[in-house]
């Protein structure tokens, strides 16, 4: 049996989509090892194809019959739409699914205070996608997405499940942009349970941030005319109305416009950025409803 410590001091969980070769499972699960992680469970994320289900038949009996993986608790979770296991993900319901299946899986394995190793190796791509995003969502710093890659190995190649010594493989660690900073977005996310939830939250999240950066625009780096002129702007006014109710030439009215278009620009940091009337009413209307 292999000698192993602890990395890090903590419990560490693997978690895998599981494709039609259940050995990526096996061969990732060595290499974590090998760098003493120490990983004392294995969760299995698979679908109903009759394929991934002998595959992970095989998997289940290298698990029981491996003295190396006898302190390791395997766990098969389905990917499930209405108590039924699903093959393929090809509706949005279907994805949905899939979604909730590895966001529950990762939020309950961090909640139970394991590092987590997500391998997203196995299965079709889509479920490599979802992971990765779950992993934006969720991981902490010490948390890995792996992808393996074996040299001169190929799917439908003779089944092993563990390297020999002269077989060479690499466990890359994938770069994840994480959430963990955002303390309030992450406190949130805890406490719910879809992921549509999230995604709903962060979107009038992400609306407020932008609102509240556009006021910061019309009330730090606008002159008071400039303010007053994109407010009628907003309102609908064409230049010659807003000419007429601002007491000045319709030539200023344009002049006043360039120069707010060109601090807008520069606030936002895109010099290339096509702006007219209705990215400015579209951008600023709500700012000045709220006033009013």
């Amino acid at each position: 049996m292999l000698a192993r410590k602890k990395r890090g001091g903590k419990s560490s969980v693997l978690i895998a989509t599981l494709g039609t070769e259940p050995q990526v499972v096996t061969i990732t699960l060595d290499k974590l090892l090998e760098q003493k992680y120490l990983v004392e469970k294995v969760v299995v994320i698979y679908t109903s194809d009759n394929n991934v289900s002998n595959g992970l038949a095989t998997l289940k009996q290298e698990f029981s019959q491996n003295e190396n993986y006898s302190n390791i608790t395997l766990t098969c979770e389905p990917v499930q739409h209405n108590n039924v296991i699903l093959s393929d993900f090809t509706s949005e319901e279907a994805l949905n699914a899939l979604f909730r299946t590895i966001y529950k899986v990762v939020r309950d394995e961090k909640k139970s205070g394991r590092i987590v190793h997500l391998s997203i190796s196995g299965g079709r791509k889509v479920m490599g996608v979802v992971a990765t995003v779950v992993a934006q969502l969720l991981f902490g710093e010490e948390d890995k997405l792996w992808y393996l890659i074996t040299k001169n190995w190929k799917a439908g190649c003779e089944r092993k499940f563990h390297l020999e010594q002269h077989e060479e493989a690499w466990l890359i660690d994938m770069p994840v942009i994480r959430w963990s900073e955002a303390d309030t977005f992450m406190e949130q996310v805890a406490q719910l349970n879809d992921p549509k939830e999230i995604s709903i939250w962060y979107k009038k999240l992400t609306k407020k941030a932008n609102q509240q950066k556009l006021s910061e625009f019309v009330e730090q780096h606008l002159g008071e005319r400039e303010r007053q002129l994109l407010k009628l702007v907003c309102k609908g006014l064409s230049n010659e109305e807003i000419a007429r109710e601002m007491y000045i030439e319709k030539q200023t009215v344009a002049n006043h416009l360039q120069n707010i278009n060109n601090k807008l620009r520069d606030f936002l940091g895109k010099e290339d950025m096509k702006i007219n009337r209705k990215v400015l009413i579209t951008m600023f209307m709500p700012i000045f409803e709220s006033e009013d």
